[in-house]
């Protein structure tokens, strides 16, 4: 969420999409070397979305315009969606980190599919605690069902105790209906509503916090 976004345009001034095969070494070179590729495909599927009062990210996108996506000159949320799917099919031997849930929170069930599909697909927690918090029941089916897949991750660098604070009490807790950010008193970053615990089992909540991030680094 608080990244710059950043457009790769070839010689003849085309944009260079993730899925371009004159990328298609550096994937495999990644694999190659045992490198796990972080890689921030989309944002979230408001972005892409016209900026007027049906939007649910109306503020922030009225604070940040550079954030809106929105318009036939960029690429749209289900192109780059393809696009890291098709990547990660093509290189079954790099492993991908789908940062941010798995690129699209918005659609749990496509990032099931995802897992499902591709074992050389990770996914990381970080900035969408909002949506996994909203959909509380299916996202915990999901991290349940693939305990393995998920990394721990807050998107804020460095982290601040509060923040974490909020994070294990949405995995950690049963707890309805609080806020996301960790400043309560603040109005919300992304949209107005309050999230609901996971509720996460212990072993579950291990792998989420430490073992799959050991596992993938040794």
């Amino acid at each position: 969420m608080r990244g710059q976004s950043v457009a790769a345009r070839d010689g003849d001034g085309q944009l260079v999409l993730p899925d371009d095969e004159r990328l298609s070494a550096m994937w495999d070179t990644a694999g190659e070397t045992g490198t796990p590729v972080w890689w921030h495909v989309a944002d979230p599927l408001a972005f892409f979305d016209p900026v007027d009062e049906r939007n649910e990210f109306l503020e922030l996108l009225l604070e940040r315009p550079d954030w809106s996506f929105a318009g036939p000159q960029f690429p749209s949320f289900e192109r780059l969606l393809d696009s890291l799917e098709t990547v990660v099919e093509a290189h079954p031997g790099t492993t991908f980190v789908a940062v941010h849930a798995g690129c699209c929170a918005e659609d749990l069930g496509r990032v099931g599919r995802m897992l499902d599909t591709y074992p050389n697909v990770v996914a990381d927690t970080g900035a969408r605690l909002a949506e996994l918090g909203r959909v509380p029941r299916a996202a915990r089916d999901l991290l349940v069902r693939h305990p393995d897949r998920f990394l721990f991750g807050t998107d804020d660098a460095p982290t601040s105790a509060p923040v974490v604070s909020v994070y294990r009490r949405a995995f950690e807790t049963s707890d309805e209906a609080f806020a996301y950010d960790a400043d309560p008193d603040e109005a919300p970053t992304q949209g107005r509503w309050p999230i609901a615990g996971l509720d996460l089992p212990v072993d579950v909540l291990g792998a989420l916090y430490s073992g799959n991030a050991r596992r993938l680094f040794t």
